[in-house]
């Protein structure tokens, strides 16, 4: 019996990104590749974007970066879950850069970068409206001027929240937000959209725009057409196709009823392949 096969289409993921290129021509185009690259393989996937001209990526953990690293030596490379004091050594040993999210954040990599006897790099995250991750107002009041010194911010940025609803007002006011709380900042690099955001417009792009999903064939712009080329085909057997005597109810819970002389293909793939009941 032939088994179920997920294709993964890498040049698409390539194709994908020099959509995104073409559509915020003025801003770097990074890779967001947490979660194993949104379950497709990361050390498959993050070569492949290099080559299309990628330099820098976004995951998740630490752990997910330094596997990233391995792979991809000269990346710039940014952990968005933030920074704890047990993983700071290896941070630094591995040249990578917490996205720090809160102000203790901020004080761990200022003393780390003391010690080392150097400034080092980061991004900062400002909350804007989506009320999760990131440096409130409050936050920015409280920082230290000295800690703020002590690093090197490479990069200030937000998640926009409702972004694949155009006509939602949350967008414009968080963008307008998001620049009110950066410009209370040392002058860095901005960074807002998100897949969706990406097609929002270029006031959105500012200077580096940030896919995930959008890379891997799931549309950004829902209700569209999706500009995006589709990344993952699955192929699965036919182990059954039956022909009803008369009208029955089809699978668990009875919520289909087929009608006489429908025919039902059972096919070869199920929770344990990840469809969902």
């Amino acid at each position: 019996m032939p088994e179920t096969v997920l294709h993964i289409d890498l040049g698409a993921i390539a194709l994908n990104y020099a959509t995104l290129q073409a559509t915020a021509p003025g801003s770097e185009v990074a890779g967001v590749v947490k979660a194993d690259a949104y379950g497709l393989g990361a050390k498959a996937v993050a070569p492949v974007l290099w080559q299309a001209g990628c330099r820098t990526f976004f995951t998740a953990k630490l752990d997910e970066a330094t596997t990233l690293r391995a792979v991809l030596p000269e990346a710039v490379i940014y952990v968005l879950e933030g920074l704890a004091d047990d993983e700071i050594a290896t941070f630094v040993e591995a040249g990578l850069r917490p996205v720090l999210n809160q102000p203790v954040e901020l004080e761990l990599w200022a003393g780390a970068g003391r010690r080392a006897g150097r400034r080092l790099e980061a991004a900062l995250q400002l909350e804007t409206g989506m009320c999760r991750m990131g440096m409130t107002e409050t936050d920015l009041a409280d920082l230290s001027s000295a800690a703020l010194a002590a690093i090197d911010p490479t990069l200030v940025l937000s998640h926009l929240g409702s972004a694949d609803d155009p006509a939602s007002p949350r967008n414009a006011a968080q963008l307008a937000r998001f620049h009110a709380l950066a410009a209370r900042l040392p002058a860095a690099r901005l960074s807002l959209a998100n897949s969706p955001g990406c097609f929002l417009g270029p006031a959105y792009h500012l200077d580096l725009i940030r896919p995930g999903a959008a890379l891997y064939g799931i549309n950004p712009t829902p209700g569209r057409p999706n500009p995006m080329r589709p990344v993952v085909r699955i192929d699965a057997p036919v182990l059954r196709v039956l022909q009803l005597d008369a009208p029955c109810a089809v699978g668990y819970g009875a919520t289909h009823t087929a009608d006489h002389g429908a025919r039902i293909a059972t096919i070869g793939v199920g929770y344990a392949d990840g469809l969902p009941r």
